[in-house]
């Protein structure tokens, strides 16, 4: 969400949510509020929040860090649906 704009969605990637949702819950997942989302996407906070339960329902979450574990790249989860960074075991 860097300068208030947002990309469109990667082909291929669009999680069944329409291109205003998954804009919302990209934004979302990179730590947005919903009042910097509106602003960002020129919409109306209360617009934000439809957007935004139309996409845990589609995508089966319940909160907005499971949407941003959801929308992570397969490459950056282990087996477990787990962030690799957050599996590995510390070494210090």
């Amino acid at each position: 969400m860097a300068g208030g704009r947002l990309d469109p969605a990667p082909a291929g990637r669009d999680h069944g949510l329409t291109s205003q949702e998954h804009a919302v819950a990209r934004a979302v997942a990179s730590g947005g509020s919903n009042r910097e989302i509106a602003e960002a996407l020129f919409l109306s906070p209360r617009t934000v929040e439809h957007h935004l339960g139309n996409v845990y329902r589609k995508l089966g979450v319940h909160s907005r860090a499971a949407l941003a574990a959801r929308l992570q790249p397969a490459a950056t989860r282990d087996l477990r649906g787990t962030p690799a960074e957050a599996a590995a075991p510390s070494t210090t």
